[in-house]
């Protein structure tokens, strides 16, 4: 199923590529702005935006972000209730729930090997069908760690690029 994403990485055009490398620089960026305007620390941020991130868009995901950042209390419990845990201090990779969120915020902090599958990540391999099985999410990781390692990128590298290539949201 590696071949799968190797085939999507090869199939993204120029400006797919370039946009989803540098993707996780600017979710990055962004984090640091948002922490600066609301006195937290880069950490305490991102782990606001990955938590945040339950079935938003990345347009909805930072407005949300913003407010509960802003110590409103917004958006769906389980957001709530992370959101808040981290303003008070706990470490996001504690609080968040979800493996999905979780290496959200790993990608987001830097980490390279860490793989956000969402159901386009795990549509892109022909395996969605795998998010809802016992190891699934792990598996479909392992299967973009292969194939990144393959192009000679970083899992987070090609999850983006693959990511943007699906969705069309690099323009």
């Amino acid at each position: 199923m590696s071949r799968m994403l190797i085939k999507r990485y090869e199939r993204a055009d120029a400006d797919a590529r370039e946009f989803g490398m540098a993707w996780y620089a600017g979710a990055r960026n962004t984090a640091r702005r948002m922490a600066r305007r609301h006195g937290l620390t880069l950490s305490q941020a991102a782990g606001i935006i990955a938590s945040a991130s339950l079935n938003q868009s990345w347009k909805g995901n930072l407005t949300l972000a913003e407010r509960l950042c802003a110590g409103e209390s917004v958006g769906l419990t389980t957001v709530r209730r992370e959101s808040a845990s981290i303003l008070a201090g706990w470490p996001p990779c504690v609080v968040i729930g979800g493996p999905k969120r979780k290496n959200f915020y790993r990608n987001i902090m830097g980490n390279t090997d860490a793989v956000t599958v969402d159901r386009w990540a795990a549509r892109a391999a022909d395996a969605e069908r795998l998010l809802q099985r016992k190891g699934g999410y792990e598996t479909i990781a392992t299967m973009y760690r292969e194939a990144a390692a393959k192009l000679n990128i970083t899992p987070r590298e090609l999850q983006a690029v693959v990511w943007c290539e699906v969705r069309g949201s690099h323009s």
